[in-house]
């Protein structure tokens, strides 16, 4: 789940679950999977904004932020420990909706980010 292409790379970032255990992790057009970031559960929705951040949201009304993601290097098979875990997680007020997508206005400290729950 939680499936989203970066705008850095290319690749299809995306939440999965192995070994009782959520991770972030990417792949690219040949299928090689790596394992990049610990999560600190499932999540559901992804997207990405225009400077690379992974945003995941749940639908427990969780949501985290990854940076960077494009730059973390990956593993083959799922590790114990070792990955970067996520860099924010918030609470949201309600559930944001099966999907999600970023929204960026403005430049410098007037520069604003919003996520858009998107819900069928």
């Amino acid at each position: 789940n939680a499936v989203a292409i970066s705008p850095k790379d290319s690749k299809v970032y995306c939440n999965v679950l192995a070994n009782g255990r959520s991770y972030i992790a990417r792949f690219d057009a040949t299928n090689n999977l790596e394992y990049i970031a610990a999560a600190p559960q499932s999540f559901a929705a992804g997207a990405f904004d225009k400077d690379g951040t992974f945003y995941v949201s749940s639908t427990t009304s969780k949501m985290a932020s990854y940076t960077n993601v494009h730059s973390l290097a990956g593993k083959n098979t799922p590790p114990s420990s070792g990955l970067p875990t996520y860099a924010s997680y918030v609470t949201l007020p309600a559930y944001p909706g099966s999907d999600i997508n970023v929204i960026k206005q403005g430049t410098g400290k007037r520069a604003k980010t919003w996520l858009v729950g998107i819900d069928s």
